[in-house]
């Protein structure tokens, strides 16, 4: 994402060629406004409301509106100065700076580059222009290293549930795990589907697709209740489950309006293994493709019953494990944190249809109903060349 510097742009084009530049929404609002200031007093400030409406417009209606609306304040001169340049230098690149225009992009709502010049402003404030090569790199490497220590620690870090929120247990479960930025959106999602102005009609044609619509609006989105995706710009650019989704899930009866945690990018996933820098480079993360069953089969279960029924299964294990040889404690141990893993990383549907495999391990006794195991370590003679 670059500002309206078009040398910037060809030097970005030429280093990452399959790269999709986008423009910073606000050098763009501010350019185009500038352009507006010539204006006479009573048109000028139509003008910039206008421009600023073409840049957030949602649909193509919205921008066509927004730029015929323009030209009738210019008095519908279509060889007006401003007028022209808009169209030879910013109509023809809409794909660039119109908010529906990028929304197949996960730019995860930042539209903007200020967030990278507010860090360029902070390293500057560090770095003078009196360093040498050398003290500019060390300078560098540590606010590189003390930024790595910070993003470990938050990692590492045991949080609990964001206070100020309501006793929706679906919503209190998602606080834990997510991060926050990413669970404010949920919420947001979550309580437009579940409140009095969802209007939305569902219909159910061809299998494991959803077709919902808004009688109010007319916008109408298809959702594959098997993936739990949906073709509007909120999911394709933040890489979230929407509202869409979610009312077809409450309609269809699902076990849970908010889609399960393996349908969330892992990089909204706060302690996902793969954001740990410490073991390897965060990816870039996507939209995970899952399939989910099309209709609930059991009644839901709520989050106080699943703690109350997973505590006495693990009381047993840990019963059942004292007993146990220390070999065959070390192996039920790795199975244990292996699962725990799964559970963690949203792979458990993988993990319980993967072939178990105890290498040297048989049952050589049994007391009363306990079964006791233990690893049977064989030493075989290997033959040797003569």
């Amino acid at each position: 994402m670059t500002d309206k510097a078009v040398h910037e742009k060809d030097v970005l084009r030429e280093a990452f060629p399959d790269a999709r530049q986008l423009l910073c929404q606000w050098h763009v609002v501010t350019w185009l406004k500038k352009q507006a200031a010539r204006l006479a007093g009573p048109v000028k400030k139509e003008v910039k409301g206008l421009l600023s409406l073409m840049v957030y417009a949602k649909t193509d209606e919205e921008y066509g509106y927004a730029k015929g609306a323009m030209l009738e304040k210019l008095g519908g001169n279509d060889s007006h100065p401003l007028y022209n340049i808009f169209m030879e230098n910013w109509d023809n690149s809409q794909d660039d700076w119109v908010s529906f225009k990028r929304g197949n992009v996960p730019h995860l709502t930042n539209n903007t580059n200020n967030r990278i010049e507010s860090k360029w402003g902070k390293i500057k404030d560090v770095i003078k222009d009196t360093f040498s090569i050398d003290e500019l790199l060390s300078t560098l490497i540590t606010l590189q290293e003390y930024a790595e220590d910070q993003y470990i620690d938050e990692y590492h870090r045991v949080g609990g549930r964001p206070s100020g929120l309501c006793e929706d247990e679906e919503l209190s479960s998602l606080a834990l795990q997510i991060s926050k930025f990413a669970f404010n959106l949920v919420s947001e999602q979550y309580a437009f589907a579940n409140g009095g102005s969802a209007d939305y009609e569902v219909e159910l044609g061809s299998p494991c697709k959803a077709s919902i619509k808004s009688p109010r609006t007319g916008n109408a989105y298809e959702v594959s209740t098997m993936r739990s995706k949906c073709d509007c710009i909120f999911m394709n650019t933040c890489l979230l489950p929407c509202r869409h989704v979610m009312f077809v899930r409450n309609h269809c009866n699902y076990e849970t309006v908010i889609p399960p945690m393996r349908s969330f990018s892992s990089r909204w996933i706060v302690h996902s293994p793969v954001n740990n820098i410490a073991e390897r480079d965060v990816a870039r993360g996507g939209l995970k493709q899952i399939t989910c069953s099309a209709l609930s089969q059991q009644s839901p279960v709520s989050t106080t019953d699943m703690y109350i029924e997973a505590k006495a299964v693990a009381e047993k294990i840990i019963d059942r494990m004292a007993l146990q040889s220390t070999p065959t404690y070390r192996v039920a141990l790795q199975w244990l944190q292996d699962f725990y893993g799964a559970l963690n990383s949203g792979d458990v549907i993988e993990f319980s249809q993967r072939e178990a495999t105890f290498l040297g391990l048989s049952q050589v006794s049994s007391v009363g109903a306990t079964r006791l195991s233990q690893n049977v370590v064989c030493r075989l003679r290997v033959p040797t060349l003569c």
